[in-house]
């Protein structure tokens, strides 16, 4: 008995090890699939961008329906809250000003629930 009772609690660690590798794996693969939208939605503000490649927060204002349509759109929990906090949080410096790393490191903590 005490063999079969170590044989299946090897089988469920392995399985367990599968499965914590595979949500890891998910989570990598969601998290560079957000990372590319970011940059992408942070891009559409090009023309409004300062001479060091940063957005004004109310140019970025624009954008918190499209960040909401993405958590939607892959299944991210947020709360309104969130969304209207965001540029506050991105703004590290509280300089008006938001960069492109700013942009995606606070949409991507919003969604990993940081």
């Amino acid at each position: 008995i005490a063999v079969l009772t170590g044989v299946i609690s090897e089988s469920m660690f392995e399985k367990n090890q599968v499965r914590a590798d595979e949500e890891r794996q998910e989570r990598a693969e969601m998290r560079k699939l957000l990372m590319e939208k970011c940059k992408e939605l942070f891009d559409m503000l090009d023309p409004v961008l300062n001479e060091k490649g940063e957005a004004p927060k109310e140019e970025l204002a624009d954008l918190l329906p499209d960040i909401a349509d993405l958590f939607e759109i892959h299944l991210v929990t947020f709360s309104q809250s969130d969304i209207e906090q965001i540029l506050d949080v991105m703004d590290v410096n509280d300089s008006g000003f938001i960069n492109r790393d700013e942009f995606c490191r606070g949409v991507l903590s919003i969604a990993e629930g940081l």
